[in-house]
């Protein structure tokens, strides 16, 4: 009974504060009631319906006794599923706000199971009162999600769950086992086969008969989220991203009609979204083969793109500094394929300022509300990235052009986000950050074959921006884990520019001068690489020939 009571105090507690909050919420999709679902996708209500029961929504929920779950033989007891949706739509949900903002654990297994399974399975990744639930759920929400595609007249559901997962991915200690790509791969495909990326031509992809379309601004919202995520998940991965034209690809004069759809906030992150997409695109064109065109024209052409859609969007991309970075740092990662040596020298030298502000933003975001616990997948690679580029850039002859000081503090702080990012101890997060800190201060880093050291040049130009960070983890490979470099034999392409260091020359790692860096830093306590990182080894890397990680060629070309 006292159990009882305690449940109902909590629930009581949640609604109060999910009520409380839910202005500071962004644009949020309000769905029908399960049992209306059907008719939800035949008739959309007039205007003055759905501003009633979006307000009616709005209101208060009673406190209903939450009622236990099991899956496959795991037990959850309601108090843990509250805790896990609280969670949820405490810190996940303001990031990806493509489910009902209704915090009703029953409500939204009725609605679909499989998306009650991924809320809980999120909200678990940080829940410390059982840190059992992620590991145990992980392979079967995933196998709910792929058989899930075998009905297609749940694929809303499906598409907000396989959403859900690409964003935040169960903890994998090994590439191959991401099932990212895959899966947005289904959800853009499932998307774009029922019609979401065709506002008001909904009709053209079902034979029933749709009315009064144009008033369902769930689908383009969600639509745009969908779009979104597919194409970053291929950036961050190194592959090229899927480019679809959409209802939403409109000139300037025509704008106000998708800002009215979407919201301002949704329609200009979705700009941002396509410029950064096209861009990427457009370079990725131009990097393989090496050729003597110059890249760098390319590369500003679109960073001014960006810069022209953050001016037009004002205070709606203003406050979202971390995806304009991102952009930015992606996009101006390529310059590290210029061929023109002159041109390069300063574009890179601002690129370091780039990922060090990209850092700094991660930073104190997660500073002022813990956001590196809670971040995206998408932020942890362009954590990668923006480490990397200060690795090489700071082994460069461009050394005494940039403020190291600075970026040694911002590559710390790096390490130290991904550290706070860990799920466990030895998942990506955890291992990376050993990789980046044992480069950081190895000597051997960039040592070419004539005994050189060459930072600046990528030997890998197929894997787009991310080839910087995929190339570095070769030369952790050939010092670190005494696996054969295929790039170490291969001679260096006539048309890149050159930025050797001589041996003799001064390219050992700095020593921890600033003690805002060393208070990011745990302290050493060992001096083996096999102690202070057992998980570098032979395990991490043999899988990365798949399509989720870089290629490793079976022989030297």
């Amino acid at each position: 009974m006292q159990r009882e009571i305690d449940i109902l105090r909590q629930q009581a507690h949640l609604q109060v504060s999910h009520t409380a909050t839910r202005d500071e919420n962004p644009p949020a999709i309000y769905l029908s009631s399960p049992s209306e679902w059907a008719a939800h996708e035949e008739i959309v209500a007039e205007n003055e319906t759905s501003l009633r029961e979006e307000q009616h929504q709005a209101a208060p929920l009673p406190a209903i006794l939450t009622a236990p779950r099991s899956l496959d033989g795991i037990e959850l007891e309601s108090y843990k599923i509250n805790d896990c949706f609280s969670l949820f739509f405490e810190h996940y949900f303001k990031i990806l706000p493509i489910v009902d903002l209704r915090n009703d654990p029953n409500w939204f297994y009725d609605y679909s199971p499989l998306l009650f399974w991924t809320i809980v399975a999120i909200g678990a990744r940080k829940y410390i009162q059982d840190p059992t639930i992620l590991e145990a759920l992980g392979p079967k929400v995933v196998s709910m999600a792929m058989q899930s595609v075998l009905k297609p007249h749940e694929h809303i559901q499906t598409i907000q769950s396989l959403l859900l997962l690409c964003t935040w991915p169960f903890p994998m200690d090994t590439m191959i086992t991401d099932v990212s790509l895959p899966l947005t791969g289904v959800a853009m495909q499932l998307a774009i086969q029922n019609g979401l990326h065709f506002f008001g031509r909904r009709q053209d992809f079902i034979t029933q008969i749709a009315q009064n379309e144009t008033k369902d601004v769930f689908r383009p919202r969600l639509w745009s989220y969908c779009k979104a995520v597919c194409q970053v998940t291929n950036i961050v991965n190194g592959l090229q991203p899927p480019a679809i034209t959409d209802a939403f690809d409109l000139p300037p004069a025509q704008q106000h009609q998708a800002i009215k759809i979407l919201s301002s906030d949704i329609f200009w992150a979705h700009k941002l979204q396509t410029v950064f997409t096209n861009a990427v695109t457009a370079l990725m064109q131009n990097i393989y083969p090496v050729t003597n065109n110059p890249l760098g024209p390319l590369i500003d052409k679109w960073d001014s793109q960006i810069l022209e859609v953050i001016k037009q969007a004002g205070e709606y991309l203003e406050k979202d500094q971390i995806s304009v970075l991102c952009a930015r740092l992606n996009i101006g990662a390529f310059h590290f394929y210029e061929t023109d040596e002159p041109a390069r020298r300063n574009r890179l030298i601002a690129l370091y300022q780039t990922a060090c502000s990209f850092i700094d933003a991660v930073t104190l975001a997660d500073k002022s509300n813990d956001y590196a616990l809670y971040s995206p997948e998408y932020i942890y690679r362009t954590l990668n990235l923006a480490a990397c580029t200060l690795l090489r850039i700071s082994r460069s002859n461009l050394r005494g052009n940039v403020d190291v000081v600075i970026g040694e503090r911002a590559y710390f702080s790096c390490i130290y986000l991904l550290k706070r990012r860990m799920i466990r101890n030895n998942d990506l997060n955890g291992r990376t950050a050993g990789v980046l800190t044992q480069l950081w201060r190895s000597p051997q880093a960039f040592k070419q074959k004539d005994g050189s050291y060459n930072s600046l040049v990528v030997r890998m130009r197929s894997r787009g921006s991310m080839g910087i960070f995929f190339d570095c983890f070769w030369y952790w490979q050939r010092e670190f884990n005494s696996q054969t470099d295929p790039y170490f034999e291969q001679n260096e392409t006539p048309s890149q520019p050159s930025a050797n260091m001589s041996e003799s020359s001064d390219i050992s790692a700095p020593l921890l001068r600033d003690p805002a860096i060393a208070s990011h830093v745990e302290p050493v306590i060992t001096t083996s690489d096999e102690q202070l990182f057992p998980f570098l080894n032979n395990d991490f890397f043999p899988d990365w020939d798949s399509m989720t990680g870089f290629q490793i060629p079976s022989s030297i070309a």
